[in-house]
């Protein structure tokens, strides 16, 4: 059995959720060609990849098998592997519909090495007549200004609840998933907008729980860290109490809970406008966190790096 993620992934554009004005651009593409190369940005989970696939469905149609190469340059990422494989399939010979060109999607294209890119930006050119480049990246940075320049970028925003909460709905009732529309709308907040992230969590409560979907089940299924722990938490490091700090921060952590977790709670605590810091220790505190995030993504998640945030918060951060 297909997970649910893919058995409702769209095939179409009108499938897309949210993102409606770039949507309504790709279709006009799709029907009457003269596609321009092609820069989808965004951050994971928001549908770069199922936006151009549907694409290419739509464009290509019966030819899509001929006419498509769907390639994740965070592995083929190297200057041969854009040599022999992209080159190759751009210089193959396919009869298309007027105004409709070959299709090459490169996933994840910000892992590129910079002579890989470089090379693309060659291929780009030689062949522009017969086919087109859509490339989908997490870091727009990271592809070299050639390459942004050479393409329409598109940046992927993520849904409305309204829209999540609508997808979710759709997709319990075609699967007899007994639900309501608070229970929806509290999964849609704790997937942070992640269409993909949404979908898993709703399966996920609907197999524990005799599918039914419902506040209890959710929080039996997906436990959130309880906002009182956090609170201690903070007041404990502010106040230079860290051993209890960390106690409680490690009980977290041995129930289950990532430094993710921990670190995403410590924000929502901080930006709360019910907690009475001023701004100037909570942009402080921000930072801190923010900086401990961005280290947890691209190098390592481990609970030293909580550790050495209510260190840090405890050196750096004056009184409230």
């Amino acid at each position: 059995m297909l997970p649910l993620v893919e058995k409702y992934r769209p095939h179409t554009l009108a499938d897309v959720v949210g993102n409606d004005a770039l949507v309504q651009r790709l279709q006009y593409f799709a029907e009457h060609g003269n596609l321009p190369h092609l820069l989808l940005t965004g951050t994971p989970g928001l549908g770069k990849t199922t936006i151009a696939l549907c694409l290419g469905n739509q464009m290509l149609g019966e030819h899509r098998a001929e006419a498509f190469l769907e390639l994740n340059a965070s592995d083929e990422r190297t200057l041969s592997d854009i040599r022999e494989k992209v080159r190759t399939f751009a210089q193959k010979q396919v009869t298309l519909p007027p105004g409709k060109h070959k299709i090459i999607f490169l996933d994840e294209c910000d892992a590129m090495v910079e002579g890989a890119q470089q090379a693309l930006r060659r291929i780009m050119d030689d062949e522009a007549t017969t086919t087109r480049f859509c490339l989908a990246c997490n870091t727009i940075s990271k592809i070299i200004e050639p390459l942004q320049s050479r393409c329409c970028i598109l940046r992927i925003i993520p849904p409305t609840n309204e829209q999540l909460v609508k997808r979710l709905g759709y997709i319990c009732e075609q699967e007899g998933i007994t639900f309501d529309t608070v229970s929806l709308q509290e999964l849609a907040d704790r997937s942070k907008q992640d269409v993909r992230l949404a979908v898993n969590n709703l399966q996920a409560v609907a197999d524990a729980n005799d599918r039914i979907v419902s506040l209890e089940g959710l929080n039996r299924t997906m436990p959130i860290i309880d906002p009182t722990i956090i609170n201690t938490i903070l007041s404990l490091t502010l106040n230079g109490e860290l051993d209890q700090a960390w106690k409680k921060t490690d009980e977290l952590l041995a129930s289950g809970f990532t430094p993710d977790d921990v670190l995403a709670s410590l924000t929502s605590h901080v930006i709360s406008p019910t907690e009475k810091y001023n701004d100037v220790v909570r942009a402080i505190l921000l930072k801190i966190i923010a900086t401990a995030h961005s280290r947890i993504k691209t190098v390592v998640s481990t609970p030293l790096q909580v550790c050495r945030v209510l260190a840090e918060i405890y050196i750096q951060a004056p009184r409230r």
